[in-house]
């Protein structure tokens, strides 16, 4: 003895209530009447999600790439900066060189390596008996971020003044 399913008022065998209703759906979709050359498309489940997921996630990634080019231009600013503080006082520490001597040197440096990235540099040499040291101070350039704010850095650089020894 097999059971009988009901559905829509008639009695089905076991496994084809499942079967009539799909017919049931085929008819239906049969009886809608599309003009030919209507284009007309039904979005299915997820259609148009990318646009939305994109209109979500670009400006997150936008500014990660913007971040990491701060810390790319800090960075170099920064090494720059160094750089220069190294060359001044080698120069300021050269026999017969004075204070000037490394101050203009590391200016020229800043401005030939750094250019742009390096806003309002301060270059200052202290000279001892037997060493000369070169600070500056400056502010990397910042994009233009509302939240983020860049301070100045210092860096540093120390060399030993070169002395004429007579020869014994």
């Amino acid at each position: 003895m097999t059971t009988a399913r009901t559905f829509r008022g008639q009695r089905y065998p076991e496994g084809t209530a499942q079967r009539a209703a799909r017919d049931a759906t085929r008819a239906r979709a049969e009886d809608i009447e599309i003009p030919s050359g209507a284009g007309l498309v039904r979005p299915t489940g997820d259609a148009g999600a990318s646009t939305v997921e994109l209109l979500v996630w670009f400006p997150g990634l936008l500014l990660i790439v913007v971040l990491v080019l701060q810390v790319f231009e800090y960075t170099w600013a920064k090494e720059a900066a160094q750089g220069a503080a190294r060359y001044g006082a080698h120069h300021a520490a050269l026999y017969g060189a004075g204070d000037a001597d490394g101050i203009r040197e590391a200016n020229a440096y800043l401005a030939e390596v750094a250019g742009p990235l390096i806003e309002d540099p301060s270059v200052a040499v202290v000279r001892t008996q037997e060493s000369v040291s070169v600070t500056i101070t400056a502010r990397p350039r910042q994009i233009p971020l509302p939240a983020l704010t860049l301070k100045t850095f210092t860096v540093q650089a120390h060399g030993p003044i070169e002395q004429f020894a007579a020869g014994r």
